[in-house]
């Protein structure tokens, strides 16, 4: 078994696949890249049951309307993705043989590729549809050994077993050997009987016991033994027998290939190998030719029919849009959200105006019909209709700024890092959170660092106290009205460094005692040293307070 590129829809709705395919095709025109990117997401089965409920549901056949909305190659891309395979290889093969000349190509490719099941099965969708016998028509339109080939073929009786013998296919080897090249002239009858027969791997283990025995592939003595399309036929079964997904590779390469497209059998191939081994056939593709082959495909098709073959080829395995109109919608409606304030107006502004003109067309028809007075009042009213919508429209505008202002405020407010708010930049919130064994080893860091700023706060004040005693130590003469400006202000530097003592004493002893139940001695000292500093620098004041007093006496 091979890879397939198209499988089952998992979240198959057939409902909203019928309306979604009634919607592409509502109105003027067809959404052709609904239309095939909803039959993409199904495998065959699930599109046969769309296309029961789509009867269910509206009363129409799905196949005939998409026939009658679409035109071209992209209606014979999605006519294939409709219909049954039986029926499609069916009227394939009816196409092939009627009218003038017949295509042989695509008899060799469907009757030498096709199970005994599936063949059974065209036979009686071709006898439905085309009211004939199959095996009939062909030995109508061929002749020869390749009809005698075909019917062969057509029978379905093929050993589908995996059962192999190695003795028989030496032996198979030899009459193949005796019924050609060991003779004059070629005994096809005995070609047919072993190639149209056994099943692939009993076949598979002939062709290289020939080459044991006679030193050359089994391909080289069909060349030099047969020709024409009885040739073809025959190197049709040996290579789809030897290696499939290259066989086809190659008639997709040939499909494409010169000037022109044979887009018939590029369709063909590509939808009925598509849930079967298109995979593979890509692979083999890209590898024998160099080149992928959606790209081959982009550069001989165009539209929407090449962007539906490329699905094809690509597949549904990442994404089964089952929903593909309410996805679309949600993206443009997406974008209009997300388009700044300033490029919602105009949509909206020729929503209005159209909404008008749709009111002011048939008001003015009505007016040159009787009258003009109930014309008049239609016209008023559609006025009014639409200064509303323009009203609603302006507001909404106004409402979508305010919005968008206040969000960018936010946005611009740094947090507070002493309330405890959470950074708001990316590169902080992408930052690692810390270990628990970093956590660990900064925790004695942070127990020990308020003892540290208290030794740090405590040095503090005696600096600052041997600053008045320079200055009121060594005065130059001043007179008395700055003497007496130099006191206050000399008492208004001890109140304030009285008061900085205090809060520094008392801020100590608070970060002291919230430290931990260890360190309580050091708390008590770094206390008790911080009294001392304010109890000296309050005698110091006193004394200073009472040397300006003598001063100032002894001067007057």
């Amino acid at each position: 078994m091979g890879t397939p590129s198209i499988i089952a829809n998992p979240n198959f709705d057939p409902r909203a696949i019928a309306d979604q395919l009634r919607r592409a095709m509502k109105g003027i025109g067809c959404d052709k890249e609904m239309v095939s990117q909803t039959l993409v997401a199904c495998n065959n089965a699930q599109r046969q049951e769309v296309v029961r409920v789509f009867k269910q549901m509206h009363g129409k056949d799905l196949i005939r309307e998409l026939k009658s909305e679409l035109h071209g190659d992209f209606e014979d891309l999605i006519v294939a993705m409709t219909e049954r395979p039986a029926m499609y290889d069916a009227d394939q093969l009816h196409r092939a043989m009627k009218g003038c000349g017949t295509k042989e190509h695509v008899l060799i490719e469907i009757m030498t590729t096709r199970t005994n099941s599936q063949i059974h099965e065209i036979k009686l969708a071709y006898r439905k549809k085309h009211h004939a016998d199959l095996e009939k028509d062909i030995v109508d339109d061929t002749s020869g050994y390749f009809r005698r080939l075909l019917i062969s073929l057509c029978s379905g009786a093929r050993d589908e077993q995996m059962h192999t013998d190695r003795t028989l296919a030496q032996q198979d080897a030899h009459k193949l050997w005796r019924a050609g090249e060991a003779r004059l002239g070629t005994d096809e009858i005995a070609f047919n009987s072993i190639l149209a027969a056994q099943n692939f791997g009993q076949l598979l283990l002939v062709f290289d016991e020939y080459q044991k025995q006679h030193g050359h592939s089994i391909e080289k003595a069909i060349r030099s033994e047969f020709s024409g399309d009885i040739c073809t036929a025959h190197l049709a079964l040996v290579k789809s027998i030897r290696n499939r997904p290259a066989y086809f590779a190659e008639l997709l390469y040939k499909s494409m290939k010169g000037l022109g497209t044979r887009d018939n059998d590029l369709i063909r191939l590509v939808v009925t190998r598509s849930e079967i081994d298109m995979a593979d056939i890509r692979t083999a593709y890209q590898k024998m030719y160099g080149k992928s082959l959606e790209a081959a495909i982009a550069d001989d098709c165009s539209g929407a029919y090449k962007r539906g073959l490329i699905a094809i080829v690509k597949g549904n395995y990442q994404v089964h849009p089952t929903h593909f109109n309410s996805l679309r919608q949600a993206t443009h409606m997406q974008k209009f959200n997300a388009s700044p304030p300033s490029q919602r107006l105009p949509p909206l502004i020729v929503a209005a105006l159209v909404l008008f003109c749709t009111l002011h067309v048939p008001v003015n028809a009505a007016g040159k019909e009787g009258g003009g007075g109930s014309a008049f009042n239609k016209l008023s009213i559609g006025i009014v209709i639409a200064l509303c919508v323009l009203l609603v429209a302006c507001i909404v505008l106004v409402v979508s700024i305010c919005k968008k202002s206040d969000s960018d405020e936010e946005a611009e407010q740094e947090p507070d890092p002493e309330k405890g708010e959470a950074p708001s930049t990316q590169a902080e919130l992408m930052e690692p959170a810390p270990a628990e064994e970093d956590i660990e080893k900064e925790k004695p860091v942070e127990m020990e660092q308020p003892l540290i700023s208290v030794k740090a706060e405590e040095e503090k004040p005696e600096e600052v106290k041997e600053e008045p005693q320079t200055t009121s130590v060594k005065p130059e003469e001043p007179t008395q009205s700055s003497k007496s400006n130099i006191a206050t202000g000399e008492k208004s530097e001890t109140a304030g460094e009285e008061k900085g003592s205090e809060a520094s004493s008392s801020s100590a002893a608070s970060s002291s005692s919230a430290g931990s139940s260890s360190s309580g001695s050091g708390s008590g000292s770094g206390s008790a040293s911080g009294s001392s500093a304010s109890s000296a620098t309050s005698s110091e004041a006193s004394s200073s307070a009472s040397s300006s007093a003598a001063s100032s006496a002894s001067s007057s």
